[in-house]
């Protein structure tokens, strides 16, 4: 009997120790799949377009030219239209300066300084990238001429408004890496009309384009 006694203990040890396994691997996947959504996330306000994080206060950015260059690490959450929406940090900005969200396929950036206005940003704008997409990082060209950066740019400044052409076109996004700001790209919308070779862009806030001509010749896939 005292060995029968003994062979239950045994197994019901053996059956708890297994249990207990189980839960602790369940609980382990739990964590995992927790650490990768926003349940986990301090939630820091932002009703009125302002939150506190890490000893700094960021306002959100609503500019459509002004875009963080990646997203980053989700690192808290706040108040938005629909709900709750996700802050991360933004790729490549190694002091902090800012925070970006994402909603409905529009990325804002939240910032903790003071960013120059369009006007301004020919002199600080160092390369642009030629994308397809402004959510996509995928590049066709990559422009590190300052005198061509600055060159387009001031045509932007200064040049005469015009309409875009009715011919069919193709729609292309130049992003311009900006000196002091680093992960933060100025992003404008290019048409390419196919019928004449001849560019245009525009500021996506301002929404007034101007012919660059062929200045974006072989930049541009189509072009030549």
């Amino acid at each position: 009997m005292k060995n029968t006694a003994r062979s239950f203990n045994k197994r019901d040890s053996l059956r708890a120790m297994r249990t207990l396994l189980c839960m602790l691997l369940l609980a382990a996947a739990l964590m995992t799949s927790l650490s990768g959504c926003d349940l986990l996330l301090p939630s820091v306000g932002g009703a009125d377009g302002t939150v506190e994080f890490g000893g700094r206060s960021y306002t959100r950015v609503d500019r459509r030219s002004i875009a963080p260059a990646a997203l980053g690490d989700s690192v808290a959450k706040t108040k938005g239209e629909d709900g709750k929406t996700v802050l991360c940090r933004v790729e490549g900005d190694e002091s902090g300066q800012f925070l970006a969200s994402s909603e409905h396929g529009v990325l804002t950036v939240w910032s903790a300084v003071e960013l120059p206005e369009s006007d301004t940003l020919a002199n600080i704008a160092v390369s642009y990238e030629v994308c397809y997409s402004d959510q996509d990082e995928k590049t066709v060209f990559t422009c590190t001429d300052k005198d061509k950066v600055s060159e387009l740019l001031s045509v932007l400044a200064s040049g005469e408004p015009t309409a875009l052409p009715a011919d069919d076109g193709v729609t292309y996004y130049l992003k311009f890496s900006l000196e002091g700001f680093d992960g933060i790209r100025y992003v404008l919308g290019c048409f390419y009309d196919t019928e004449t070779g001849e560019a245009y862009v525009y500021d996506r806030d301002e929404k007034k384009p101007r012919s660059v001509a062929h200045l974006l010749d072989g930049q541009l896939p189509y072009s030549s």
